[in-house]
């Protein structure tokens, strides 16, 4: 019986998605360990895709970077050790994939219907965080540059 337990995992370009469904597809088919998390259902076709990236990942190689035509959400039903059954989505999109969404805000039904999950798995660059500026900060820089500023930036002061 399946669930409302959903989870997508999403981060931006480069953050390990891909690597981490290599690894787990290989966990789930090599039974090479033992494991409480069990593959129950897998859509058609898929496995394909999901051997060639295990490939890459048993033999050390980097993933290739997701081109934007060819997206594609890889979906598994998995259980864990006598737990409810749940799916496990990745939306494998290329970063134009990402920005086209955030600058249209429009984005495919798939992955529509993939973010509505109850639950998710961010991955982010830890190492390339970057702490966001403060809007006065940046009104001062623009101003020392010449560049014109809003009043009611200028008159808002420093931050604290």
């Amino acid at each position: 019986m399946e669930t409302t337990h959903d989870i997508v995992v999403l981060g931006l370009p480069g953050s390990g998605k891909t690597t981490f469904l290599a690894a787990l597809w290989h966990i789930l088919s090599a039974n090479e360990v033992n494991t409480k998390l069990s593959l129950v259902r897998l859509k058609a076709g898929e496995s394909t895709h999901l051997n060639e990236i295990a490939s890459l990942w048993r033999r050390a190689k980097v993933q290739e970077r997701t081109l934007h035509a060819g997206e594609r959400t890889v979906t598994m039903s998995l259980r864990s050790a006598g737990a409810p059954e749940f799916k496990l989505s990745f939306p494998d999109l290329a970063g134009e994939s990402f920005q086209q969404m955030w600058e249209t805000r429009e984005c495919s039904p798939e992955v529509a219907a993939s973010l509505r999950s109850n639950g998710v798995l961010l991955f982010i660059h830890a190492d390339k965080i970057k702490r966001p500026g403060w809007i006065v900060d940046d009104a001062e820089a623009a101003e020392a540059a010449g560049l014109p500023v809003e009043p009611e930036i200028r008159s808002h002061g420093t931050h604290a």
